[in-house]
């Protein structure tokens, strides 16, 4: 990963709530949160006595806990609700704890490292951006706060927490915490890398076999024609085996689209070097003809409306493949959304936009929450479980990249999805 790559991923990268999306961390906060508290609350009470300690806080922590690990349980990894449930309980059970126990204790060195420690937890545990915020907040409401709840005067409470060694090593760990996700964002880059040039190994493997299968499917074919025109098989029974050969030959040509796709995604830092000119239109025409025979009822689904077609520098093959996942993709968003999908409930919309050409995918499906619409372009990442690897989006942001093109989705749930790639046109283009 370049380091310019390393710093936008960092900096504007997609906003994880749960870091690593793991479902095991939510758990595991959530029982530390529940079994933690109150032994706390016995060391510094009666070990190490402190200034100030809550039971009622500590038990309201507890509970706080309980909730994160039953709604672990409740709602599946990608649910709003789970997210913005873990995110506001780890902000109380971490940064705000730790800004309100400093500043109720004066901000003594047991409770700067006490403070530093559950800072690095926090920056650990999601997003730095989030965390950073959350800090910010939990301070501010904790010297707004302790003050007034806890009856300790402003000077005694705050000042220790802002002078010259307590602040310096607070905002150190903040920094150490921040800078951990630099590195998360390159390790990440790194294994997902390595999963990618495994399935291209695996894919790879596949080819031969594949080549010789379709060999033989021509081969069979041929004889059935043979056999016919020389009325060794009756009518009916040729039918049929022609309709046999003909679906073993449709899965034979889905095996090798997914070989070549992933053998496409070996290296997740292609860029396509062979480009030619393409119209637009011609490919779009293609991808769809592809689509609807690839499988029984897909005719008719898709309608194309070509406001004005343009004529782009691109890798053909790829950006037919672009096409391909995106339709597929579209598809599986219908048939979540109803079991018959109606005609027309996929549409292309082909324009052009100033320097831009502008191929939009759009479709009637289940929708797409707006907290993920950065993360689905991401390696492994996706909304249906049951279906793909979560590489089709990660593929089709890579192959728009690598020719300065933008894409960008506009979607919620219930109102489908509208996928909009921008693509350099070539001067001379109709607008």
């Amino acid at each position: 990963m370049s380091l310019r790559h390393a710093i936008s991923e960092t900096l504007f990268g997609p906003i994880e709530y749960i870091k690593d999306h793991s479902m095991t961390r939510v758990r595991v906060y959530g029982l530390v949160a529940m079994l933690a508290h109150l032994p706390i609350w016995y060391i510094w009470t009666y070990l190490y006595p402190q200034p100030y300690e809550n039971l009622w806080l500590r038990g309201f922590n507890t509970l706080l806990g309980g909730v994160l690990v039953w709604m672990s349980f409740r709602f599946d990894i990608e649910s709003k609700a789970l997210r913005i449930g873990y995110y506001l309980i780890l902000t109380l059970e971490t940064a705000f704890v730790a800004a309100w126990f400093t500043l109720a204790n004066g901000s003594n060195d047991w409770w700067i490292a006490s403070s530093c420690v559950l800072t690095l937890l926090y920056l650990s545990a999601t997003d730095w951006r989030l965390a950073v915020a959350g800090i910010g907040v939990s301070w501010l409401a904790s010297v707004i706060l302790v003050p007034v709840v806890e009856g300790i005067p402003f000077e005694e409470a705050v000042g220790g927490a802002f002078t010259g060694e307590g602040l310096t090593i607070y905002l150190f760990a903040v920094l150490v915490g921040t800078l951990s996700h630099a590195i998360d964002v390159d390790v990440r880059d790194v294994r997902q890398r390595s999963h990618l040039r495994a399935l291209g190994v695996a894919a790879h493997e596949f080819r031969t076999p594949l080549a010789s299968i379709a060999l033989l499917v021509q081969g069979l074919s041929a004889r059935l024609d043979a056999l016919h025109h020389r009325n060794r098989i009756d009518r009916s029974s040729y039918t049929d085996l022609v309709d046999v050969v003909a679906d073993i030959d449709r899965g034979v040509h889905r095996i090798q689209n997914l070989v070549r796709f992933h053998l496409s995604n070996a290296n997740s830092e292609q860029v396509f070097q062979s480009t030619e000119d393409v119209d637009a239109a011609s490919v779009v025409g293609r991808s769809v003809h592809n689509f609807e025979q690839t499988e029984p009822g897909r005719s008719g689904l898709i309608k194309v409306q070509a406001v004005h077609t343009f004529t782009t520098r691109i890798n053909q093959t790829a950006l037919e493949q672009v096409l391909s996942n995106l339709l597929e993709n579209a598809h599986v968003a219908l048939l979540k959304a109803t079991p018959s999908p109606a005609p027309g409930s996929i549409r292309i919309r082909l324009d052009v936009h100033g320097p831009w050409g502008v191929i939009a995918v759009s479709d009637d499906g289940v929708g797409i929450d707006k907290a993920d619409h950065k993360r689905i372009f991401q390696p492994f990442v996706t909304s249906n479980q049951n279906h793909g690897h979560g590489l089709g989006l990660s593929f089709v942001d890579q192959v728009v990249r690598s020719v300065k093109g933008e894409i960008d989705v506009d979607s919620a749930p219930g109102r489908g999805a509208t996928f909009s790639v921008r693509l350099p046109r070539l001067q001379g283009t109709p607008e």
